[in-house]
């Protein structure tokens, strides 16, 4: 059938960008090619001569004297030379495979050659660096207090305590927790307003051997109530006003206030607690940081004291002592990037300065060097023109980073350098990083691992893949965490043996993120290979969100999108404020923002999914049945209108739209 009739025929969605049907050619060209002889002519054939490529890639096979000879043809608009020159090196490695071992299965054959895997496994994950392996987290706070006892270490509106003043005030609560049982690897949980007492009761639990778990006020009832009861926790450090929301939660357990006039720890040393005295060692429990669970549950990701100083470590060796002279401190204790805004300061005597949250900036003046937040958040301190004078350094992670945001910050404000960091929970905050400084702008990449880290991205074999093929990401080295608690089988499903490292308790965590390696040995971030989402940093499972809100409709199946017009949040409305009051963390947005903005609130993360999502929502209101429905969304999708929440949005429903609801809430 001519290609032309066939087009016709198949009629496929045409776009000026490719050719229909397919954009990759491959021929073999076994018509007899021989010498012929017309008169006094002398006909022969010539092996490539096409010099315009008609598809984004051709490949022409011939036969020429017992030999095949292979023509590579691409769109130089879309593939650069190397990218062919190594297709052409793995197509030769696979038919050199198959003719070893006809029987092998296509998926299986190895394309590397042994160069390229040393390069991908080894080259660019050399990352071995010395790090104080023999000490826990609190002892680099210790070692700078004996350096600088009268610096100002950590300030809160207009108080502050000097480095021997926190650890004087720290130790005495530590002295006391261990009166209460706490010993290496219990659990202390911690519910406090931002300010100097949040800082004291981190070091406390750490120097009294325990691991902190962080909980946040703002969080609902029943997730408070899971989470202190998976943790199991020793103790309870909390303020006196906070103590209503642990009413018949934690009636057995010791409540201690943060704030008291008289706690009774203020008569306990004030000296260091001996941690070999202890038992506490770099392999205990550092924290405990509860992240969004796909089952509807949250799950505690355990990091140890040697993951934290291997990161602190790399932080001080890459960041100047005048970058982290006066880090803000903005970020929830159950996001683990107050790991570096807290610790990392704390562990070269610079000074934390403590804030509500970043957006503070937009409303106080903070003479702050360093800012560590996300990508919506900074975006809008950019867009208000409130971003401090003084600050040199940006970091910005949790989100995918875009070229406009850091082209605006170096266009509006005096920051030196702006850093594009990337790493889950369970690898200690950051394993890969990138600094932009101003005189060379933004890069689209998440850049290279940190030290003693290794990244592995991966076929669906555990096999590395080509030079800038997609595959998921894999991190191993000295950040992996020790696992979910309480979850063994979680545990030993992401958690797993690192094949490629001679350690023998070598272990790499399975992230879900995809990657491709960059020529340059730099990692471009691709999205995810699942449904999680992130929003203003925090990872998001939409599981969890759909196990709440099948709480409110049991006999029907919740499917959660994300919508990204204000017409569609009338939908989620009544729903969202149930599922955030009564299940989900705030990270949601407050009610108000749920209203403004939708079930997520502020503005929409814009990664595959959403746009995903957004085509699905555009789908369903156009008249779109189950059955037309793509098959990765669920096909019993429930499309309600509730006519009380719009109106109380100040939304108009058109008559079209209500025809089109599954249900109408009047």
């Amino acid at each position: 059938m001519p290609f032309e009739l066939l087009v016709e025929e198949l009629s496929p969605e045409r776009s000026l960008n490719t050719t229909p049907l397919f954009q990759v050619m491959f021929a073999v060209q076994n018509a007899p090619m021989g010498e012929q002889r017309m008169k006094q002519l002398e006909v022969n054939p010539v092996v490539g001569g096409e010099l315009r490529v008609r598809f984004d890639v051709e490949v022409h096979a011939f036969e020429s004297e017992g030999r095949i000879l292979v023509n590579w043809l691409y769109n130089r608009d879309l593939f650069e030379r190397w990218r062919i020159e190594q297709m052409a090196r793995h197509y030769v490695q696979m038919l050199d495979a198959v003719v070893r071992d006809p029987g092998c299965a296509a998926g299986r054959v190895e394309m590397l050659s042994a160069a390229e895997r040393q390069q991908l496994l080894y080259g660019w994950n050399d990352t071995a660096t010395e790090f104080p392996q023999d000490k826990c987290l609190h002892q680099l706070f210790e070692e700078q207090v004996a350096r600088t006892p009268n610096a100002v270490a950590v300030m809160f509106e207009k108080e502050e305590l000097s480095y021997a003043q926190l650890n004087a005030r720290a130790n005495q609560l530590a002295h006391y927790l261990r009166e209460l049982g706490v010993k290496p690897d219990s659990r202390v949980a911690i519910c406090v307003e931002r300010g100097l007492e949040m800082v004291v009761g981190l070091l406390a639990v750490l120097k009294a051997g325990g691991a902190y778990v962080p909980l946040d006020p703002a969080y609902p009832a029943d997730r408070l109530r899971f989470m202190l009861e998976d943790s199991a926790p020793v103790a309870l450090l909390t303020q006196s006003h906070l103590e209503k929301l642990f009413a018949g939660i934690a009636d057995r357990l010791p409540v201690l206030d943060l704030t008291a006039a008289t706690p009774p720890w203020q008569q306990h040393p004030e000296t260091n607690p001996d941690a070999a005295a202890i038992g506490l060692g770099p392999r205990h429990l550092a924290y405990v940081i509860y992240t969004s669970g796909s089952t509807g549950m949250p799950k505690g990701v355990g990091i140890e004291h040697l993951n934290t100083v291997n990161f602190i470590s790399w932080s001080q060796s890459s960041f100047t002592s005048s970058a982290l002279e006066r880090t803000l401190f903005s970020t929830s204790l159950n996001f683990d990037l107050a790991v570096f805004e807290c610790f990392v300061p704390l562990a070269c005597g610079a000074m934390v300065r403590i804030v509500p949250n970043a957006l503070e900036l937009a409303r106080t003046q903070v003479d702050v060097t360093l800012i560590n937040t996300v990508p919506s958040a900074m975006s809008s301190l950019v867009e208000a023109g409130r971003v401090p004078q003084t600050v040199h350094t940006i970091n910005m992670a949790g989100e995918p980073l875009q070229r406009a945001l850091v082209e605006k910050i170096f266009a509006t404000t005096q920051v030196s350098a702006v850093c594009n960091l990337y790493g889950p929970s369970e690898t200690t905050t950051y394993s890969t990083w990138v600094a932009m400084p101003r005189n060379e702008g933004f890069v689209s990449h998440i850049g290279r691992p940190i030290a003693n880290t290794r990244i592995y991205i991966l076929d669906a074999h555990g096999e590395p893949v080509p030079l800038g093929v997609t595959g998921e990401l894999y991190i191993g080295g000295a950040g992996v965490a020790r696992g979910y608690l309480n979850r063994p089988e979680l545990t030993a499903e992401k958690f797993l043996k690192d094949p490629f490292t001679d350690d023998a308790n070598g272990r790499m965590y399975r992230t879900g993120d995809l990657g491709r390696w960059l020529s340059d040995g730099n990692i471009k971030f691709l999205g995810r290979n699942d449904f999680q989402v992130k929003i203003r940093g925090f990872r998001i499972e939409l599981g969890e969100i759909e196990a709440a809100l099948r709480l409110i409709q049991q006999d029907r199946l919740a499917a959660l999108i994300v919508p990204p017009d204000p017409t569609f949040h009338i939908i989620y409305h009544q729903v969202a404020v149930f599922a955030i009051e009564n299940r989900l963390p705030t990270m949601f947005g407050q009610k108000r923002g749920v209203e403004a903005g939708g079930l997520m609130g502020y503005e929409p993360n814009l990664t595959d999914m959403y746009k995903r999502a957004a085509a699905l929502v555009d789908k369903i209101f156009k008249g779109a049945k189950p059955a037309d429905l793509p098959v990765e969304f669920p096909t019993r999708f429930q499309f309600i209108i509730n006519l009380k929440t719009a109106k109380a949005l100040g939304l108009t429903v058109p008559p079209a739209l209500l025809a089109r609801a599954d249900e109408v809430i009047e």
